[in-house]
């Protein structure tokens, strides 16, 4: 919980930050939206069968996103997008006998810039694609488990880096804008074991996931 209050402050700091910008500038033709919906893992991600299943659940993302006019019909578009999904610690739970299990959440900062076509239906709704690449920033969760014949293990959380891409769309209405993302990308973990004796490994597990937005245009 600590983290998620942290990660909000931080974002609304940012946007703080931008309208200032923003503000500043008379000329300035970037626009800004706000976004907030629903996270679906998916692929390895959310698989809770096989040796890079991720056991995430449905969780929740926002997102700030800038635009700027580039030429007729296409913008230059960036965000900045917060996304939390939890573990299944129950389904994991019924694979592993005799075992309790005990995790936080995964929880991923993805910053990307990529171009958005856009096509007008009427003076006031329009339809958008886009495409993004950047980077992805991602926390793999602490997780504990207790066996009662075999005693504790205990996966240490870990910090993982890598390139990611975005495919999406929407339509804008007004103010109020709806839309879907796909984000991807790979990060490796180098995970510490401690059950007795301290053992580790590099993991690459990939992150994929279904994004459900609403937001308005500020």
């Amino acid at each position: 919980m600590k983290k998620i209050l942290f990660w909000v402050t931080t974002l609304l700091i940012f946007i703080s930050i931008l309208n200032e910008n923003v503000s500043a500038q008379e000329n300035s033709s970037m626009n800004f939206k706000i976004f907030g919906g629903a996270s679906f893992p998916i692929s390895d991600y959310g698989a809770t069968s096989g040796e890079r299943a991720g056991f995430a659940s449905i969780g929740y993302s926002i997102m700030l996103e800038g635009t700027k006019y580039l030429s007729q019909n296409v913008n230059w578009i960036s965000s900045v997008t917060i996304s939390t999904n939890g573990f299944d610690n129950l389904t994991l739970e019924k694979s592993l006998p005799n075992s309790q299990v005990n995790a936080g959440s995964y929880n991923s900062i993805w910053i990307l810039t990529g171009i958005s076509p856009e096509t007008n239906l009427s003076s006031e709704i329009k339809l958008y694609g886009l495409v993004e690449a950047g980077l992805l920033f991602s926390i793999f969760p602490a997780i504990h488990y207790y066996d009662f014949y075999k005693g504790t293990k205990n996966l240490a959380s870990q910090k993982g880096i890598s390139l990611a891409y975005c495919l999406g769309g929407g339509v804008n209405i007004n103010k109020i804008n709806v839309g879907i993302r796909f984000n991807a990308g790979y990060p490796k973990y180098k995970q510490s074991f401690t059950n007795g004796l301290l053992d580790s490994r590099e993991v690459k597990l990939p992150l994929m996931i279904l994004q459900f937005f609403i937001g308005i245009n500020l």
